[in-house]
């Protein structure tokens, strides 16, 4: 791969990770939704449907506000999508500590780098 194609990858990299995090965001409206009618058809008690929608609210909060963040930043500094990917788990990790957030979104957003990096790598060989 040219050196010119490289320039792009971190840049890429980053819009099909927000592609994936857009998604994730859907996902939790949805088990958010899902939940309430579980709750409404008394499949759930109360006191799992306010544990469990209270993670998913912070969880789903966090998520919006890295997507956010990860929307605004400003990649001209990176050149390897490796160097990306370390900064945006350090980033997501830093919110959890300071805004004591749930540490599954870290989990998360892990797991969708590692997608993407893993499609990457994959493409190259």
């Amino acid at each position: 791969m040219d050196s010119k194609s490289n320039q792009h990858r971190p840049k890429l990299f980053l819009r099909i990770l927000e592609a994936e995090l857009s998604d994730l965001v859907e996902d939790f409206e949805h088990v958010e939704s899902r939940l309430k009618e579980r709750y409404a058809e008394n499949n759930v008690t109360q006191y799992v449907y306010l544990e469990n929608t209270a993670l998913l609210a912070q969880e789903h909060e966090c998520m919006k506000l890295l997507l956010s963040k990860i929307e605004s930043l400003d990649i001209s500094a990176y050149s390897e999508m490796e160097a990306l990917a370390a900064d945006l788990v350090s980033l997501a990790k830093e919110y959890i500590q300071k805004y004591e957030y749930p540490e599954s979104v870290v989990a998360f957003i892990e797991r969708k780098i590692n997608k993407i990096l893993q499609y990457f790598s994959l493409s190259e060989g």
